[in-house]
């Protein structure tokens, strides 16, 4: 569809051009230049109409989207192979012969896709033999890791209460608000899940839910990565087997704006004056910490984008420094514009240089913690706000356009509501406020007739 709408486009260009050569090339040189203006000027409407319409549809499909009933997240112990892959689990969780491990690993990836051909998994293979070194600074052997991973994966009672169940994030016009509580085993328990690629993906409505290309593809971005989550599991075995009864929360909410308030023209109409911004050119958004912060991930509307493959910009590096933030991908449907993912709790455990493909490993990140780092739900006080922005592919003009405009302030509000009970009154207030505009709307146009009328 696309290259058909290109060709046309092209088409266009071609005929026009055509045209502005045959009828003027005799004419003025002045008449020349203004007809061209007028024809890059026609293209350009044309265009910004085209993403307008496009953008329009798409989010009228979004607001009235609603999933019925609620979607209770899969388990992998659902699935109907959860027999076989067991057993494959059980392997890598007693053999002493790396080797085996690593078989029963591919295995277990050639189990989830259904796929009959052998699968080499090149990209663990690698890390494993050419980062030795890597392990020894982490105190542990990369056989002894994946046995105490396999084992994390085959204890679900361990972790969850019996009959324990999640309801996926979805789109809902219905509720305003919707949240995950998870401790942290928990979402170690989903993480091990994730490297072994046992998790379930509900659909295509939701981002990756594996770590597959971590172990699949020898990629220097890739290898770094491993040292992130590596890392992470190794501190995370570390801390539960320290302090099993020690339990820290992580929260993962969905904020939805109603269908009524989509268009948000309180916001383009309000005399409310904006609030002081400090700029600080040393920090990063990391370094901000505590009850005051909240840390924007520039999102994906599909959450984490590619955290879970080749991505290694903002929201990936986020992702790879706070490695519980992955989870999200399995519970979050993909985000539509009155929507924002907050996610609260989620530790640090990496240091990292570097931005994009210069991304590297910079070794583990300590931090101590006090009764002041946690709310009242024992959640780190770090908060993140997933908003994901408008992808202006080919006009970047369109973002100037009013409903563009609103449409990302719907987005950015959604999010910096928060996550609290309380915060939760702000959204019912802005949906008061958006009445009482849409009825002061509707006086002023009476009004404005009525003085139309007597002139």
């Amino acid at each position: 569809m696309e290259n058909n709408l290109d060709t046309e486009i092209m088409n266009c260009e071609e005929e026009k051009k055509e045209l502005f050569e045959g009828e003027y090339s005799q004419q003025d040189p002045n008449m020349l230049s203004e007809v061209k203006q007028k024809l890059q000027s026609e293209e350009e409407q044309e265009l910004q109409t085209e993403e307008a319409q496009k953008m329009q549809s798409e989010e009228e499909k979004e607001k009235y989207i609603d999933e019925k009933p609620k979607k209770k997240y899969p388990f992998p112990e659902s699935a109907s192979d959860w027999g076989v892959k067991k057993e494959l689990l059980e392997k890598i969780q007693w053999s002493q012969d790396i080797q085996i491990k690593l078989q029963s690993l591919e295995s277990l990836v050639q189990l989830q896709y259904g796929d009959n051909r052998e699968v080499n998994l090149v990209g663990i293979r690698h890390f494993i033999k050419n980062f030795k070194e890597f392990f020894q600074k982490l105190e542990t052997e990369s056989s002894l890791l994946l046995s105490k991973l396999a084992y994390i994966a085959l204890n679900k009672q361990q972790y969850f209460p019996q009959d324990f169940e999640i309801n996926v994030l979805t789109k809902s016009k219905n509720e305003r608000f919707q949240e995950i509580l998870l401790t942290n085993s928990q979402v170690l328990y989903f993480m091990s899940h994730m490297f072994f690629c046992t998790t379930i993906k509900i659909d295509d409505k939701y981002n990756s839910c594996n770590f597959l290309y971590y172990i699949y593809r020898d990629d220097p971005i890739l290898q770094q990565k491993l040292k992130f989550l590596f890392n992470y599991f190794k501190k995370a075995i570390d801390r539960l087997e320290a302090s099993p009864d020690i339990v820290r929360r992580i929260s993962i909410s969905r904020n939805s704006l109603g269908i009524a308030e989509y268009d948000a023209q309180v916001f383009l109409e309000s005399q409310k004056q904006l609030t002081d911004v400090f700029i600080d050119e040393n920090l990063r958004i990391e370094d901000f910490q505590g009850r005051r912060s909240m840390l924007g991930d520039f999102a994906n509307k599909y959450i984490g984008g590619g955290a879970l493959s080749l991505g290694s910009v903002q929201e990936e590096i986020l992702f790879l420094i706070y490695p519980e933030l992955n989870v999200s991908a399995l519970f979050c449907q993909v985000m539509a514009g009155n929507e924002a993912i907050i996610m609260k709790g989620a530790m640090r455990f990496s240091k990292y240089y570097g931005y994009g493909y210069n991304l590297l490993y910079a070794g583990d990140f300590n931090q101590e913690f006090n009764k002041d780092c946690f709310d009242d739900m024992n959640r780190l006080e770090t908060t993140f706000i997933a908003i994901d922005a408008i992808a202006f592919d080919r006009q970047f003009s369109n973002q100037l356009l009013q409903r563009c405009i609103a449409r990302e302030l719907i987005k950015s509000y959604a999010g910096f509501v928060g996550i609290n009970c309380q915060d939760q009154e702000k959204l019912k207030i802005f949906e008061n406020l958006n009445s009482e505009h849409d009825n002061l709307e509707k006086k002023q146009i009476v009004t404005e007739q009525s003085i139309q009328a007597n002139n």
